[in-house]
């Protein structure tokens, strides 16, 4: 086996138990995790077409549409024009989105730190290192 399918391999098996041991859905969110990724992405990316989104996050238009809709609905995220081309559709958080995204961040880091209480002071530090360099890795991935 190659070490890229080895990779594979790992990241397969290693995804459901990432999400299943440290789910972030405690009741006090108030939108999905789906709807929070994107309103991240789009306060860290303001002002990109919607399709930009879509594909960052790989999800389907239709989709992505409906996601879109909902946040433009609560007043979380405004839609605008490109001013060079018209059919293209600019997704720009709104002050009330980005204190809501604030607010759902910080819910997020109680529940994370309390289900990383588990865990021995070397171990957090260790997964700290390990998700930088993750987060590195992956970077550099988006950009080629």
């Amino acid at each position: 086996m190659c070490i890229r399918e080895e990779l594979a391999k790992n990241f397969m098996r290693l995804g459901p138990t990432l999400f299943k041991k440290i789910s972030l859905r405690p009741p006090e969110m108030d939108v999905s995790m789906q709807q929070l990724g994107l309103l991240f992405l789009i306060q860290s990316e303001n002002g990109k077409p919607m399709k930009y989104y879509g594909e960052r996050m790989m999800i389907s238009r239709p989709n992505l549409t409906v996601m879109a809709d909902r946040l433009i609905a609560e007043g979380l995220v405004e839609r605008g024009e490109d001013p060079e081309d018209r059919r293209v559709v600019i997704l720009r958080i709104t002050e009330k989105g980005a204190a809501r995204l604030a607010q759902q961040q910080e819910q997020a880091i109680k529940v994370l730190s309390k289900r990383f209480e588990a865990f021995e002071d070397r171990d957090v530090e260790r997964l700290n290192q390990l998700f930088t360099e993750i987060s590195l890795i992956f970077d550099r991935m988006a950009d080629s």
